[in-house]
């Protein structure tokens, strides 16, 4: 393997929040609509602001672990990025709320689900290994696309991504199937309330 673990998960997870951070920064506005419709804010709380804080860490993010400076700053907020997001994403599943989960910014059509939080899960414990490295990681020693910048390293720095992220996909589909948790009977009952309102809502217009 011509690149360690490390470094493909350092990559990873550069290029994820990289091409996240560019979606969202494409229309902020509308990703800003839709952080407003999650619906977690105290009232009169500016979702722009709280759009604008969210592009410019996952920029931060993005650059720490493409770069291999700044990862104590890139590594924490990586961690805070994801449980915040996560909590999110849960507490209106519980409401059995459906919303775009907004990864990819506001124009992305995929809804919440429990493979949205096992994928930030997925990206919580990639930066969890990177940070069992200790220094060597933080000092950007996994970053070898920079510090021994060949073809072989690079390209197998893309085909183990390429590998790595089809499993983690494929494996995403999981809790989808298992449901990670057996639906309450109180989130069906919500969930069918807002599919009626939502229809009733449709026939109206």
């Amino acid at each position: 393997m011509p690149t360690s673990f490390q470094s493909v998960i350092q990559f990873m997870l550069g290029v994820v929040f990289g091409y996240s951070c560019l979606a969202k920064a494409k229309d902020p506005a509308r990703f800003a609509d839709g952080v407003a419709d999650y619906d977690l804010v105290p009232e009169g709380t500016p979702s722009r602001v709280i759009a604008i804080v969210v592009i410019v860490s996952e920029a931060v993010v993005a650059a720490s672990h493409l770069s291999g400076a700044w990862l104590n700053v890139g590594s924490p907020l990586t961690i805070v990025i994801c449980i915040v997001f996560a909590a999110a994403v849960g507490i209106n599943l519980r409401r059995g709320r459906e919303l775009p989960c907004l990864c990819f910014g506001g124009r992305a059509e995929a809804t919440i689900s429990y493979a949205t939080v096992y994928r930030l899960a997925l990206l919580l414990c990639g930066e969890l290994i990177l940070l069992s490295g200790g220094e060597a990681y933080l000092s950007g020693t996994f970053t070898v696309w920079l510090t021994s910048p060949t073809v072989s390293v690079f390209s197998g720095l893309v085909v183990w991504s390429v590998v790595v992220g089809a499993a983690a996909l494929w494996s995403a589909r999981v809790p989808d199937v298992l449901k990670l948790v057996r639906p309450c009977a109180s989130c069906q009952a919500a969930r069918t309330a807002l599919a009626l309102a939502q229809a009733k809502e449709r026939a109206n217009g």
